[in-house]
Order: structure tokens, then sequence, then C-alpha cells
């Protein structure tokens, strides 16, 4: 996941992309901090967000898990 905003142009190598066969998915946010404000005083609810749970050496399954249709989010925990 690419996850940023900016401005201008970047250079990189894209054949890795290609040879490995990798894959990017763009994602954008828009303004953050009223998101954390909403979010600290609990006037937003996000649990129905969270489709599962895994321990953090158990990365590798919650990546497969998390790119199964309607899955929304997966949690990492240590």
């Amino acid at each position: 996941v690419l996850k940023s905003t900016f401005h201008g142009f970047i250079e990189w190598e894209s054949s890795r992309f290609v040879v490995d066969e990798l894959s990017i998915v763009g994602s954008r946010c828009g303004r953050l901090a009223p998101a954390i404000d909403l979010l600290a005083s609990n006037r937003i609810s996000v649990e129905s967000l969270i489709s599962d749970e895994f321990k953090l050496d158990d990365g590798v399954n919650a990546l497969y898990h998390a790119e199964k249709r309607g899955v929304l989010k997966v949690l990492l925990a240590a």
C-alpha cells in the first residue's frame, strides 16, 4: 500500500514490480486531526470495520486473509 499525499514528481525503479509481479494499492487520506479527535472522544465506533485479528508472527496469514472478498480491516497484535 502506497500511503501518502504529496506534490511533485517521484522517480522510482518500476522493473521490480514487473519482474516480481508486485501490486501497488494507493491510499489517500483526508483531514487526519478531526478523525483522531472523533476516535479519541468515542463519538464514532469502528469495531464493525474490524474483520479479524492476528498475532504479529502470523502476519503472512493475516495478509492472505485481508485480501479475501468482504474482509475490511485486519489487525496485527503483539
